[in-house]
């Protein structure tokens, strides 16, 4: 599907053709942008550098009512720096729309400076700091959020996040939209798509289905404790 086919709102086609400067879908926004636009749950399985982030940045931005003063989105991420590029990547949508606010929750809180000018429409952060947010302080009414994206979910489950994203996701509305993606599906992520996504679709690019081509990403091992990831982390994100 080309993007001027796609049924979504001209300024997110602004930003993908002109801000973004796609030419056409990637594979994974290809199969998950059009499932997403329908409401529906869905998991998604690709590989890095596959174009994920805009898979659900696209619909996300095109149900928001911007209008309406209230949270509708809420995106979390594993790390502050995944976090903070999905921030990034979100704000490309903003320039083309300044009508929408995004707010980004990382690190320690602050509640003065983050009470100050709170107004948001998406909010982008790590587990436990947007629990910290959206439930232990309440900045948000969260009953009105319309979808959760939840990326890197089996990264998020290792790393210990699980009770942080029970809380959130009890709070939410039975009706809210969930987008979650990961590289594998294990027991944890089979324990919550079964309490929160009865009704899904799984979606998977891979190689094997000469979907998408690997030529590009070079693919390096390390074992590390887990106070060494955010650091190497971070190190691969400045890198590019």
């Amino acid at each position: 599907m080309e993007i001027k086919e796609l049924n979504i709102k001209d300024y997110i086609k602004e930003t993908l053709l002109l801000t973004k400067g796609y030419k056409e879908l990637t594979p994974i926004q290809n199969r998950v942008i059009p499932v997403a636009l329908e409401g529906k749950n869905l998991i998604g399985k690709s590989a890095t550098g596959s174009g994920k982030t805009d898979a659900f940045l696209v619909p996300a931005f095109n149900l928001i009512n911007p209008s309406i003063d209230q949270l509708q989105v809420v995106i979390i991420a594993p790390t502050r720096e995944l976090a903070s590029q999905i921030y990034k990547n979100a704000m490309d949508y903003v320039k083309n729309n300044n009508d929408i606010h995004i707010k980004l929750f990382t690190g320690g809180f602050e509640r003065k400076k983050d009470l100050t000018n709170n107004q948001a429409h998406i909010v982008i952060g790590t587990p436990a700091r947007l629990k910290d947010v959206l439930i232990d302080n309440a900045l948000y009414d969260i009953s009105k959020v319309k979808t959760i994206v939840l990326d890197e979910i089996d990264m998020i489950f290792e790393m210990k996040f699980l009770e942080d994203i029970d809380v959130i996701m009890s709070l939410l509305s039975k009706d809210v939209q969930t987008l979650a993606f990961s590289a594998t599906i294990n027991g944890q992520l089979r324990h919550f798509i079964s309490k929160y996504m009865q009704s899904k679709e799984i979606i998977e690019i891979g190689k094997k289905n000469g979907e998408i081509s690997m030529d590009t990403v070079t693919e390096k091992f390390a074992t590390l404790t887990p106070d060494e990831i955010e650091e190497v982390l971070k190190k691969i994100t400045e890198s590019g």
